[in-house]
C-alpha cells in the first residue's frame, strides 16, 4: 500500500475544502443567497482536486465571528455504493481573518475538523478505493506556510484500513491533532495522537497500538521533537530532523523495547519470552538515483541488549542471558559485531555480516563458545 498516496490525497482533499470554504465565506459576506452557489462551487472544486465524488449536507457563515461551517461532508472514492465512504467529516469549521479590506486578502485563523472517518480498502489485486487525482493545469502550488492556518484542530478521528490482499485489518480511534502557527517565526508547532488502535493480521488476535508525537515545522526544517509508538507492551521512541523537503535528508535517534511475548501468537511453537532493547542513530539521504532502494539510502548504527531471552527449540527450552551486541545497516548491508551471550553452559562471542539484503543476501557468521572454545563459521548462507 502506498502511504504517500494516502497522505497526499488526504492533504489535497482538506486543502481544497479549506481554501474553497474560505473563499466561499468571503463572498458570502456580500450576498445572503450565496449558500447554495458556494456549496455547488465547493463540491465541484473538491471533485476536480481529488477525483472523488463529494457531498456536503449544508454550509453556513457567521458574519459576527467570520466563521464558516461545513456539515456532513462525504467524499467517495472507487468503493462500491453500499460500502463505507473513503472520507466523511461531521463538521469542518473555518475561521477567517481579514488582512486587508482593500486588497481583499483573507487568512485562516482557525481550522477545526470534527470526527473525520477514513475507510481505506485494498482488494486482492492490490487496488485501493483511493481515486486517481486528476492532473492539475496550474504549475503553481500553495505552501502550507503561505496558507498559515493560525490553529488547526482535529478531534475524534477514526481510520479503518482493510487489506484483503495480505489479510490485514487496522483501525484507530480517538485521533487528535492540535497545530498552531506562529506568524512571527513562520513556524508550526503541533501534536498528534491516538490511543485506541488495533492491528489484526490474518487469523491472529488483534494487537492494540497507540501513537503520540509533538513536532515543529518551518519552511526549511521539520523537527520531530518526540514520537512514541506502542504496540501491545512494546514501544518505539523516535526524535529527529528532516531538511530539504524536495530531496529530503533525515537524521535522528531511536529507542526500541520489544516485549517478545507480544509475538507469542505469531510463533506459538517457540513460546518466546523476555525483553530486548535497542537504541541508536539513523541517517537518510535521498540520493535521487533511479531504482535505488530505501536500504541503500539509509544508515543505522545501534546497539542491542537483553537480560534474559527464552524460547522453545527441538531439544527443549533455550535460554539466552546477558545478550549484548552492536550493529550497522549501511549501503544495503548488515554488520553485527561484539555479539555476546551466556547460553548452552558457556559464553558465546560472534560476528555477522549480511550483504545485499535488499537483493539476494549472502551471510557470514563467525564465533566461538567458551569454555570449550569450539570455533565455527558459516559462509554464504542462503
Amino acid at each position: 500500500m502506498n502511504w504517500k498516496k494516502i497522505v497526499g490525497w488526504t492533504l489535497a482533499s482538506l486543502t481544497a475544502l479549506t481554501v474553497i470554504a474560505a473563499v466561499g465565506g468571503y463572498f458570502y459576506l456580500r450576498s445572503s443567497g450565496f449558500e447554495q452557489f458556494a456549496l455547488r462551487r465547493i463540491i465541484t472544486q473538491v471533485d476536480q482536486s481529488t477525483g472523488g465524488r463529494t457531498q456536503i449536507r449544508s454550509f453556513d457563515f457567521n458574519l459576527s465571528t467570520l466563521t464558516a461551517h461545513l456539515y456532513g461532508i462525504v467524499i467517495r472514492g472507487t468503493e462500491k455504493p453500499d460500502a463505507p465512504p473513503l472520507l466523511q467529516i461531521d463538521t469542518l469549521t473555518v475561521g477567517l481573518k481579514i488582512k486587508s479590506v482593500f486588497r481583499r486578502q483573507i487568512s485562516l485563523s482557525e481550522l477545526l475538523i470534527e470526527h473525520p472517518v477514513v475507510h481505506v480498502q485494498v482488494d486482492r489485486g492490490g487496488n485501493s478505493n483511493i481515486p486517481q487525482t486528476p492532473p492539475q493545469n496550474s504549475s503553481g502550488s500553495t505552501s502550507v506556510f503561505d496558507l498559515a492556518v493560525g490553529h488547526l484542530g482535529l478531534s475524534h478521528g477514526e481510520v479503518n484500513y482493510n487489506d484483503r490482499k495480505t489479510p490485514l485489518d487496522a483501525d484507530l480511534h480517538d485521533l487528535k491533532t492540535d497545530v498552531k502557527f506562529e506568524f512571527l517565526a513562520t513556524r508550526y508547532r503541533g501534536s498528534i495522537s491516538y490511543g485506541n488502535g488495533h492491528l489484526h493480521y490474518d487469523k491472529y488476535a488483534p494487537l492494540p497500538h497507540g501513537f503520540n508525537a509533538t513536532f515543529t515545522a518551518t519552511p526549511s526544517l521539520f523537527r520531530l521533537d518526540s514520537a512514541v509508538i506502542t504496540v501491545a507492551s512494546s514501544a518505539i521512541k523516535l526524535a529527529g530532523d528532516v531538511t530539504n523537503y524536495n530531496s529530503p535528508t533525515a537524521q535522528g535517534t531511536y529507542d526500541i523495547l520489544l516485549h517478545s511475548q507480544d509475538l507469542a501468537e505469531l510463533v506459538p511453537t517457540i513460546a518466546p519470552s523476555g525483553d530486548i532493547a535497542s537504541k541508536g542513530t539513523f541517517h537518510y539521504q535521498n540520493a535521487n538515483i533511479k531504482d535505488q532502494s530505501f536500504l541503500r539510502s539509509i544508515r543505522i548504527d545501534g546497539q542491542m541488549a537483553s537480560d534474559v531471552l527464552a524460547a522453545m527449540v527441538s531439544s527443549g527450552r533455550l535460554e539466552i542471558r546477558n545478550f549484548r551486541g552492536q550493529y550497522q545497516i549501511a549501503d544495503g548491508s548488515l554488520h553485527a559485531s561484539g555479539v555476546e551471550a551466556d547460553t548452552l553452559g558457556g559464553r558465546l562471542n560472534a560476528t555477522l555480516a549480511m550483504d545485499d539484503i535488499d537483493g539476494t543476501p549472502t551471510t557470514r557468521v563467525r564465533g566461538r563458545h567458551a569454555p570449550h572454545f569450539a570455533r565455527f563459521s558459516a559462509t554464504d548462507l542462503p
